[in-house]
């Protein structure tokens, strides 16, 4: 766990982070499902327990980035009182070891892909859009029709695909904690966790 004290504040930014891949991996389509699951709005499950259940952040979300050339991170954001950075951080890693542990519905899959897809009718409604993803594509050497086959990717993602994925991916004990707050508020809290050396 990494801390940077700001005695000033009353609020805290909890960042948990880890190594993500990029776009040439054909996980690519059921992660971007797990990541709205897990990270991707109103109804995601990170959203659900952290801020509407527990009333923990103003903001929260995540998931894992894909580069174009590189590996991208995973990475989860809390925005929390101090007095609740404990409680969140712990609620937050609870959600994505749950990736592994809690299965996947037919809802959850279901609503992530629609929200996914649905996002395409404005990433790609013009054709300057349109040119200037292909353009990206093209100079990171991507196929013509990269993004034809991701969306019939995300078309055919299942339940199946996603435990997968998940398993193969999500490595709680791997990933690190990086705290922005107010020490005295938050440090012995965080000691506490045992989540390695602060």
């Amino acid at each position: 766990v990494s801390f940077i004290d700001k005695e000033d504040v009353n609020q805290s930014n909890v960042e948990i982070v880890g190594l993500g891949t990029d776009r040439h991996n054909p996980d690519v389509p059921t992660l971007a499902v797990m990541n709205n699951i897990l990270g991707g709005g109103f109804s995601s499950r990170l959203f659900q327990k952290v801020r509407t259940e527990k009333g923990l952040a103003y903001a929260v979300g995540g998931g894992m980035s894909f580069a174009y050339d590189h590996p991208a991170t995973f990475r989860v954001m809390v925005l929390t009182q101090s007095a609740s950075t404990v409680e969140a951080t712990t609620t937050a890693m609870a959600e994505i070891a749950g990736l592994t542990t809690t299965p996947f519905t037919q809802e959850e899959l279901d609503r992530a892909k629609d929200n996914i897809l649905n996002s395409f009718l404005f990433r790609y409604d013009t054709r300057e859009k349109v040119l200037s993803a292909r353009v990206l594509l093209e100079f990171y050497g991507y196929p013509a029709d990269y993004l034809e086959t991701y969306k019939a990717g995300l078309e055919k993602v299942t339940v199946a695909d996603l435990t997968a994925v998940a398993k193969k991916y999500i490595h709680p004990e791997k990933l690190a904690v990086l705290v922005v707050g107010n020490g005295p508020e938050i440090k012995p809290g965080l000691e506490e966790l045992k989540l390695g050396p602060v």
